[in-house]
């Protein structure tokens, strides 16, 4: 199965293409450029919030303070950054799984979401990170007891915290709560998001969407064909 040309965004650009300037012609090839151009600026919009999305847990761990936080690998435990810091002879650790979109507040993906950390935490999965650690914060080599917290952070996100889950106290943390939660206290969402967006990633952003369309040409024909009747 591959991407499809959406004909809503198709109809859409031409008709605000022709309210603004009637005296386009829609069967002149440079029209079909000026469509071109605007879907792929449509699509690129999600396609660079998504890249800053997961540039932001670089930017929050670019950004650390208390904890030493480490990025954790994609490997479908559903977590994003570890913290880990000595606190009276007990390592810390903080698990956060990171969100950061709109796709974020889809219910049905946040309850998948928290049932994978339950999982996590109830299987030690946290163990299998120790090796990112520096060897003085790794619980295998320094021989000290560890405690764990797992979190959800929502970093584009308002309203005070909630436990989700009281058994092993998986929270929810929103914008700077979750940041002072991460042991980030001179900084906010506003500087994380300064850093995202003068990343040269964001700077040099590209997304050519068309191309990716199995049947644009298809698409945008039968859209010319049926507004100019």
């Amino acid at each position: 199965m591959k991407k499809g040309t959406n004909p809503f965004q198709i109809i859409m650009i031409i008709q605000d293409l022709l309210d603004n300037n009637s005296d386009l012609d829609i069967t002149e090839p440079q029209f079909k450029v000026m469509v071109e151009n605007r879907y792929n600026e449509i699509y690129g919009v999600t396609s660079k919030e998504t890249m800053a999305a997961n540039l932001r847990e670089d930017a929050i761990i670019e950004h650390q303070e208390d904890y030493k936080l480490v990025k954790l690998p994609q490997d479908g435990n559903k977590v994003d950054i570890m913290g880990a810091k000595i606190e009276n002879g007990v390592v810390s650790l903080i698990v956060s799984q990171q969100k950061g979109n709109n796709a974020s507040f889809n219910s049905t993906s946040f309850q998948k979401t928290l049932e994978k950390l339950k999982e996590f935490y109830d299987n030690k999965k946290v163990e299998q990170y120790f090796d990112l650690l520096p060897d003085e914060l790794n619980p295998t080599l320094n021989g000290l007891p560890y405690s764990l917290e797992v979190i959800i952070g929502m970093a584009i996100a308002c309203g005070q915290s909630q436990t989700l889950d009281s058994e092993r106290n998986i929270k929810l943390f929103s914008n700077g709560e979750y940041l002072e939660k991460m042991g980030i206290h001179s900084y906010d969402m506003v500087d994380i998001t300064l850093w995202v967006t003068n990343h040269d990633k964001i700077k040099n952003h590209k997304y050519d969407a068309v191309s990716k369309c199995c049947d644009f040409d298809e698409i945008y024909n039968k859209c010319i064909e049926k507004l100019n009747v």
